[in-house]
């Protein structure tokens, strides 16, 4: 059995962010220090224009060799160009300040552009061990576009000025793609004559140049850039068991490991994450358990009485958590 297939996606932004600060302009008249009133308050503004565009093809191929053995071959061909233009302005600053025309908004526009093309391949050996069950293998890779930021590249005179700057130096303009390498061994099937529903996978995934939040050096603006390595590995367990005629128990479990296999320098501005600390996003350990009672009344009647349980660890927004947090270079 084969598969093959043509992917496109277009995507056309227009993105505007304002922010307002009423009664500044008038108070730094009181102190004297400035020259006129900004009447709409406007502090800041942010334009983007965003065009992007992303094309793949790709096709998956799987063989019996035997009746209960079959092998899959996948591969996927991908492509991205992004075309950010964006700029900033200060219009209270231009008027109270420098004199200019008390509606002027002057955005300042700088372009990035980016684009990155790369393929991707996956593998599955699945065997069948009895008539309900089936013992699987897969090797995948995955991947996530990168691009450009949406703040414009720093001039040389910017870099030089000395001065507060709105600007990305050049190793803050241009995202990687970040992607990952998945192992996985895995069982799916029932036993105890079909009572029981049982579906359970460990999982190790290599993860490189993975996309984290940011900020620029120059205006403290907010980016995403790129990280060292990571890793994340684990055990999935998904479970269902018929107890009888009326009685039944669902079950779910999930332990997951993910943290830096490398130290990564300047992960969120000056701050460096060691190699070892944990990932944020996630907990280690979270479950679900679940009784129900099921019968009916006057024989017309169906009822279910539930009883369940959800459970989560600790999940850390900050890479590392209390356990190593980010540190000064």
């Amino acid at each position: 059995s084969w598969v093959v297939g043509y992917f496109r996606n277009e995507v056309q932004e227009f993105i505007e962010g304002r922010e307002f600060t009423p009664g500044y302009d008038q108070f730094l008249l009181d102190n004297s220090v400035g020259v006129q009133l900004r009447p709409d308050s406007l502090e800041y503004i942010a334009q983007t224009f965003v065009d992007e565009k992303e094309t793949a093809w790709y096709g998956e191929v799987s063989w019996r060799p035997m009746e209960r053995l079959e092998l899959t071959l996948g591969y996927r061909d991908y492509s991205f160009e992004v075309d950010n233009r964006s700029g900033f302005a200060t219009p209270l600053f231009d008027t109270v300040f420098l004199g200019a025309p008390q509606d002027a908004i002057d955005v300042a526009f700088g372009e990035n552009v980016g684009d990155d093309d790369g393929d991707l391949i996956k593998l599955n050996v699945a065997l069948e061990l009895l008539e309900d069950s089936l013992l699987y293998a897969t090797y995948s890779e995955g991947y996530r576009n990168g691009g450009v930021n949406s703040v414009p590249a720093c001039t040389p005179e910017q870099i030089d000025s000395g001065a507060q700057q709105l600007c990305a130096l050049p190793d803050e303009v241009f995202i990687d793609p970040d992607r990952i390498e998945n192992y996985e061994l895995g069982f799916k099937g029932r036993l105890l004559d079909g009572r029981l529903s049982l579906s359970a996978a460990l999982f190790h995934i290599d993860w490189q140049d993975l996309q984290v939040d940011s900020v620029t050096t120059l205006g403290s603006l907010p980016i995403i850039g790129n990280g060292s390595a990571a890793e994340s590995r684990g055990l999935e367990l998904q479970g269902n068991w018929l107890l009888g005629k009326s009685w039944e128990v669902a079950f779910t479990y999930a332990y997951t490991n993910a943290e830096l296999t490398e130290d990564a320098p300047g992960l969120v501005g000056d701050l460096t994450a060691l190699s070892g600390a944990r990932l944020p996003g996630h907990a280690e350990h979270q479950g679900t358990f679940n009784v129900t009672w099921r019968s009916v009344v006057l024989e017309v009647m169906d009822l279910s009485i539930n009883y369940g349980i959800v459970y989560s660890g600790e999940i850390y927004n900050v890479t590392g958590g209390d356990d190593d947090p980010l540190i000064d270079p």
